[in-house]
């Protein structure tokens, strides 16, 4: 414990040395602040996660690292999603060639928990079928996998989604909102979808870390109901496409 505290702690008292470095020109590679903080972090995820032999953390941390430095390395056009997908992918194969074990365990543990039928039009993703439930609630978890959800509901409320190393497209352009609704974000390692109506007055809250938010889609007019996304993003994308 007392090597591993002097190891992280030297690893990042270079990085404010390099930091201050950069920024003052000694070195001759310059990048944004941002850049260079999530650089370290990434790198130190990346060692942490080869000391303990955790095949997720060093294929994401990998990812994401290509993902800041996107532009020099010529992949802007696989941003975010196929990298991420390509991490997904990776980290499942590899997990399952060297924990055959443990992803056996997990994937047979999570097998009760999700209900999905094939779509014509996503040959790749699954339908995620919802629970009979309140209907102002929607709840939808993803675990290492890719899911569709279409909310229909007339008084949508809440909508709660858990994102772990998967994909999720969740589609509220037949959703109803009254007055407003609040939608409960929490993705890792992963990437969400959401399709809404272009009318939505949406506000985001979002607790984002080395992730990305992207709007896009129809013109936002923001003259119909209140929309608040909060939650956590961990290492993942968020896009919302207005229809």
């Amino acid at each position: 414990m007392k090597q591993q505290r002097w190891f992280w702690g030297i690893f990042f008292i270079l990085g404010a040395a390099i930091l201050v470095s950069t920024k003052m020109h000694w070195l001759t590679y310059t990048a944004g602040t941002f850049t260079i903080i999530a650089s370290i972090v990434l790198l130190a995820i990346f060692i942490k996660s080869i000391l303990s032999l955790t095949i997720p953390g060093i294929v994401f941390s990998a990812a994401f690292a290509s993902m800041l430095y996107a532009q020099p390395l010529g992949i802007t056009a696989l941003v975010p999603w196929t990298v991420l997908g390509t991490a997904l992918l990776l980290s499942i194969g590899l997990s399952l060639i060297f924990s055959p074990y443990s992803w056996h365990h997990r994937f047979k543990s999570h097998h009760n928990m999700y209900h999905h039928h094939a779509n014509r039009n996503h040959s790749q993703w699954q339908t995620d079928t919802p629970q009979k439930n309140d209907p102002t609630t929607v709840n939808m978890t993803v675990s290492m996998s890719n899911s569709i959800r279409y909310v229909q509901s007339e008084d949508l409320r809440v909508l709660n989604a858990d994102i772990y190393m998967g994909g999720a497209k969740i589609y509220l352009d037949k959703a109803q909102i009254k007055d407003q609704a609040t939608m409960n974000l929490n993705v890792e390692l992963g990437g969400l979808e959401l399709y809404m109506p272009r009318d939505w007055n949406v506000k985001i809250q979002d607790d984002v870390f080395l992730s990305g938010i992207e709007e896009k889609g129809l013109a936002n007019t923001k003259t119909g109901p209140t929309v608040t996304l909060q939650g956590r993003l961990r290492m993942s994308g968020l896009t919302i496409i207005y229809v």
